[in-house]
């Protein structure tokens, strides 16, 4: 069979007290990233001269 193997195993130990906390973190990180896209574009339109219809 070609391909390409990954091997994953070493991100598969996580224990279930640091579960929790990784995926919050992850869920933040998401949240914060789509509030400030969205803050950014906003205020780039606000400031442009330009307006792409």
């Amino acid at each position: 069979m070609n391909g390409i193997m990954i091997d994953l195993t070493p991100f598969l130990h996580f224990e279930p007290q640091t579960a929790l906390p990784a995926a919050l973190f992850a869920v933040w990180c998401i949240i914060t990233t789509a509030v400030l896209t969205k803050v950014l574009k906003h205020q780039g339109m606000k400031h442009s001269e330009v307006s792409i219809t």
